[in-house]
């Protein structure tokens, strides 16, 4: 039972991150720099070397983006490691332990029922707080 809790605290501790950090502010930010790219490269009022100056602005900022993606999913893995490491200093767990009960199907659905709780919770407290 401790560990299906301790599994159900990690994963609710990870949607909680996955909720805070700015991924959809990140993802339209690429989109738009992707849509401006197309335009461009299809403008007929832009000469080359105008054309090559704004794809080549476009491309780092779609790069900047992407590496604050990638950083984010880096923390993620970090903060879901160290929740998994820190599981060996309550008795009963150990990381081997929670590592194979996370990939058997009660760990799944427990995981996914745990995320979706989180979700469930956020959403009620935006309807109904005061």
């Amino acid at each position: 039972m401790a560990i299906t809790i301790y599994l159900a605290v990690v994963v609710f501790i990870t949607g909680f991150l996955v909720d805070v950090l700015p991924f959809l502010k990140i993802i339209k930010s690429v989109s738009e720099l992707s849509k401006k790219s197309v335009a461009t490269i299809q403008s007929t009022d832009l000469d080359d070397d105008a054309k090559q100056k704004a794809l080549l602005a476009c491309s780092m900022g779609i790069f900047k983006e992407s590496f604050k993606i990638a950083f984010y999913t880096l923390l993620i893995f970090g903060v879901v490691y160290v929740l998994f490491w820190l599981s060996k200093f309550f008795p009963p767990l150990s990381e081997d332990a929670l590592i194979d009960y996370s990939i058997t199907w009660t760990g799944i659905i427990v995981s996914l029922a745990a995320f979706s709780i989180y979700f469930i919770i956020k959403k009620l407290y935006v309807k109904y707080r005061v």
